[in-house]
């Protein structure tokens, strides 16, 4: 169940690069981009009120300090995606236990200080309340599902080295 949930979380995360993440660190090539990724983008824009991803509508850039998380989640993240996709897939979670937690610590610290600009920042008196749950709804998961990862990979390691030790002994 676990390994499921790590392979459908990181490979969503690629989705959602391509789609949203993408549009963010090159707005102005969003004329570019295939017609149902900007209608995708603009959609969630007009149904959530995402302030973040509503700046690039509006002003045609993120805000610098998103568009940096938006340029490391495009990069760093989607490259160690593939890797630990693999990792994950193999079950060779040794090989992929460093990039892992590095990874978690990463996103949870993004995620962070996002969640609490839209709870307690200026958002919650200009969002209305059913739309500033979802997008909380939509960010949240970013952090509570590295979290999780972060507690398998370190508290609960030793029943992931234990899995590892059973795939290797089945494939000698």
């Amino acid at each position: 169940m676990f390994r499921a949930t790590l392979l459908a979380f990181y490979t969503s995360h690629l989705v959602f690069i391509t789609f949203l993440t993408s549009q963010t660190i090159f707005p102005v090539l969003r004329s570019y981009f295939p017609k149902f990724l900007v209608s995708s983008f603009d959609a969630w824009v007009a149904i959530s009120d995402d302030p973040y991803l509503k700046d690039v509508l509006i002003h045609g850039s993120a805000r610098p300090w998103f568009w940096g998380i938006s340029l490391a989640e495009g990069t760093i993240q989607a490259v160690m995606y593939l890797y630990l996709i693999k990792g994950v897939y193999k079950k060779q979670y040794s090989s992929i236990r460093t990039l892992t937690l590095l990874y978690t610590s990463h996103i949870a610290t993004t995620m962070i200080p996002i969640l609490a600009d839209l709870s307690l920042g200026p958002y919650k008196h200009t969002i209305p309340a059913p739309k500033l749950a979802m997008i909380m709804s939509a960010y949240l998961p970013y952090l509570v599902i590295p979290l999780g990862i972060m507690y398998k990979f370190t508290i609960g390691w030793d029943a992931l080295k234990k899995e590892e030790s059973n795939t290797k002994k089945k494939r000698a």
